[in-house]
């Protein structure tokens, strides 16, 4: 937990001068569970740079993220080899979104640890603590310290839209790659959304604020993809230790993920809610990892 909190007074200062901020908290308890993918939490924030004729030219977001994985018994308190290890990467990141052509662009970095000083431990068990619900047994059997160093990329290639007066319907294909020392993999998706007053993705040769209208909104969205995995470290497949160790997975090279919510906002506020399934990640999982996500997003325009 000290070194969450030493990042984050390293980010106080760079917080001062954001303009937005962004809070996604992801938890597998939302769908009635608390297994494999448990826990995930986010705090962005949110700057933005003009371009020409007052556009918004790039924008890019940096914070903290910690993802907690554990197996489907964490009453347990030994090793289950059949079952995901127990684990937490604790990183910073940015995100650098902008666009290229017809297409809008991600890029991003994280870096930080994967291991006992990403703090899964004491983040688990005083959530679980403070909500009266299980105690975990099994962090003493954790996938041991190593660095987190990945770069990322997302483009977002438009097919289709749709408008009539304020109701509209979209359908872009995301497609990019992950490569670093926890997660290697190549993705390819379809993203849609169908609503009234759908914040834009595009403004003229800029990108457009994401909650910065000034009427209210409300959309549905739903996400589908498939990945090539080549590596993931939080499976026991690390780049720093050896091959044959007590928490090694053989992992399934094709994954696929839906997830599926509702948006909606008023001018510079919006709150996501969405639901998410991903199928097997390793020969012998148990069953598919299934979470729910809130997010809630403030952006502010100069």
């Amino acid at each position: 937990m000290k070194n969450i909190l030493v990042i984050a007074i390293i980010l106080l200062p760079i917080n001062l001068f954001a303009l937005g901020f962004s809070l996604t908290e992801e938890n597998d308890s939302f769908v009635k569970k608390d297994n494999n993918y448990t826990q995930g939490l986010e705090l962005s924030l949110d700057d933005y740079v003009r371009g020409t004729n007052n556009t918004i030219a790039s924008r890019y977001f940096y914070g903290i993220r910690s993802r907690i994985y554990t197996p489907m018994n964490i009453e347990i308190a030994t090793d289950q080899p059949k079952d995901r290890p127990w684990s937490c990467a604790t990183t910073i990141f940015y995100d650098w979104w902008h666009k290229e052509g017809m297409e809008l662009v991600k890029y991003g970095i994280e870096v930080g640890v994967l291991g006992p000083a990403a703090g899964g431990k004491f983040q688990q068990t005083e959530i679980h603590k403070l909500l009266h619900c299980t105690i975990p047994q099994g962090w003493p059997n954790q996938i041991p310290n190593e660095p987190v160093i990945d770069i990322y990329m997302t483009r977002y290639l438009q097919f289709f839209k749709a408008d009539y007066n304020l109701w509209s319907a979209q359908l872009d294909m995301p497609y990019g790659c992950v490569a670093g020392t926890t997660y290697d993999d190549l993705f390819m998706g379809l993203s849609t959304k169908i609503g009234y007053n759908i914040p834009p993705n595009y403004l003229n040769e800029g990108i457009a604020p994401k909650v910065s209208i000034k009427q209210p909104f409300i959309y549905l969205l739903a996400d589908e993809d498939g990945k090539y995995v080549f590596n993931n470290a939080t499976l026991g497949h690390s780049f720093f230790r050896a091959s044959d160790n007590m928490w090694n997975r053989t992992l399934i090279h094709g994954v696929a993920e839906w997830d599926c919510g509702i948006c909606a906002g008023y001018q510079n506020f919006a709150i996501t809610y969405m639901i998410g399934q991903r199928s097997e990640e390793f020969v012998g999982q148990p069953e598919a990892m299934k979470w729910g996500m809130i997010k809630l997003e403030f952006m502010q325009m100069f």
